[in-house]
């Protein structure tokens, strides 16, 4: 009886840890194709305005304002002023102004705030406000000629859960960091805007009834920018940023990095012109990203090089899945390219990896290598119908890539190869180039691995009924 209970012991921890290493593989596998859900649970309402007090504009330029006003709060980190419960609306000034002579930290929370002319909230007039937090939380800010909140010169302060609407841009900072801009509502020519303001985390705001752009930095680094709904988003000479499960929809631009390195794209859905553009930027990973039905290209990368693109779902653009010109030292594997014009096109590229990709339904070639200096190397993928409005072969190569691994002696798999008729299989254009060792297996590519944890757990949810009644039947004859 102990050795069948030792028996029963060890399955179990197999079994145990089977599953949770699946259910690992399943937690970090995948593209999310849902959209980012942004909070609808803020800590404050939006404001009453039977409730609230009405006031003028307010001007609050150093410390002995906060008391002048009678605000409640002795201005500590831990009792700031309070600001609240206020109806503002003015034709001329801005609603709440802070000069920037200020130490003390306060709070604006729960009030109705309007102007027609200038910036709603203006925090750092004069100067850059360098000391004193602040957190603006639960409000109602409208502006018809001007801007809703601008910020210069913050740290460690925050948007929370506002409802702005502006003619301007919904927030604006400058020069502020650790700024934490959450849960907010924006209707703005631009919602969200960073100049110079580094360590800022963008996250959970609904932002994609904008005339311009959703979400845009200029040099502001180590940003973190997740679960967003918005319109174009816009990188400019930021570095080490991480937009991740951001839904994006625009006509025009979806994500764009420009000259900023070592940003970390992960679990996007896009859909615009172009999906995702990467352009002079170097050290970028694109993973697991949904770029489908843009209206030119799905992923495109100009100008860089050392990027990371994989896992990520191409399909039904109207030009290419990925594009990418004049970028060396990529790797892109285990990305899913079917239903566009081409699944993938490199061209004035070299000395990339391209692998584990799948390629099928692609109107033109699935993979196109033009005016490469011969350096790239293509092996396990698999191409399945590609260039069917063509002589089906299924990809092209102007001036001689590499279309194998010379070590593993193994190319790609091609479902149109017939072994009989050649050992190898032609590529199309000038090059005469051909995978000489073209695979009789599907390799491992973006659709199989799915499948294959199918499988597996499809057969460990077989086994543990057999094991468990083979324990049984041990038992009863004991």
């Amino acid at each position: 009886m102990n050795e069948v209970k030792k028996n029963n012991l060890k399955v179990s921890i197999i079994v145990m840890m089977f599953s949770l290493i699946v259910y690992s593989i399943l937690l970090n596998t995948g593209v999310s194709n849902t959209v980012a859900i942004v909070s609808s649970d803020p800590v404050l309402g939006l404001p009453s305005l039977n409730d609230l007090v009405v006031a003028s504009p307010m001007v609050i330029d150093y410390d002995s304002d906060f008391e002048a006003y009678g605000f409640p709060g002795d201005g500590s980190a831990g009792d700031p002023y309070r600001i609240e419960n206020y109806n503002i609306t003015t034709t001329s000034d801005s609603c709440l102004s802070f000069g920037g002579y200020t130490t003390k930290h306060f709070i604006i929370q729960n009030c109705f705030l309007k102007t027609d002319t200038n910036h709603t909230i203006t925090i750092g007039k004069h100067k850059n406000l360098n000391e004193g937090s602040f957190r603006i939380e639960g409000n109602d800010i409208e502006s018809s000629g001007g801007g809703g909140l601008r910020i210069k010169g913050s740290l460690d302060s925050g948007a929370y859960y506002n409802k702005i609407i502006s003619f301007d841009a919904g927030i604006e900072l400058q020069d502020s960091n650790f700024t934490y801009v959450k849960g907010n509502t924006i209707y703005a020519s631009t919602a969200i805007s960073l100049t110079n303001s580094n360590g800022a985390s963008i996250i959970q705001n609904d932002c994609d009834k904008t005339a311009e752009v959703g979400i845009e930095l200029d040099f502001s680094h180590d940003a973190t920018i997740s679960g967003n709904n918005c319109s174009y988003l816009i990188l400019t000479g930021s570095l080490n940023g991480k937009l991740v499960e951001n839904y994006i929809v625009d006509i025009d631009g979806g994500i764009d990095i420009r000259d900023s390195d070592f940003t970390y794209v992960k679990g996007n859905t896009v859909q615009a012109n172009t999906g995702i553009r990467i352009n002079n930027s170097n050290y970028v990973e694109l993973i697991y990203n949904t770029c489908n039905n843009n209206a030119e290209v799905g992923i495109k990368v100009t100008n860089s090089g050392d990027a990371l693109i994989t896992g990520n779902n191409c399909s039904n653009n109207s030009d290419s899945g990925i594009r990418a010109e004049m970028s060396n030292n990529l790797a892109i594997s285990h990305n899913y390219l079917i239903d566009n014009f081409y699944g993938m096109r490199i061209i004035s590229s070299s000395e990339s990896l391209i692998t584990n990709n799948h390629f099928e339904s692609n109107t033109g070639y699935g993979l196109m290598m033009q005016g490469s200096v011969g350096l790239n190397k293509i092996y396990h993928n698999a191409f399945y119908d590609n260039n069917l409005a063509g002589n089906e072969i299924q990809a092209s190569d102007d001036v001689g890539d590499q279309w194998y691994n010379e070590i593993l002696q193994e190319g790609n798999f091609w479902n149109n190869w017939n072994p009989i008729v050649s050992a190898s299989y032609t590529i199309d254009g000038a090059a005469g180039s051909e995978d000489l060792y073209p695979l009789d297996f599907v390799p491992e590519v973006a659709e199989y691995i799915t499948n294959y944890l199918y499988l597996f757990l499809s057969t460990l949810i077989v086994t543990i009924p057999l094991v468990t009644l083979r324990t049984r039947k041990k038992k009863s004859k004991q």
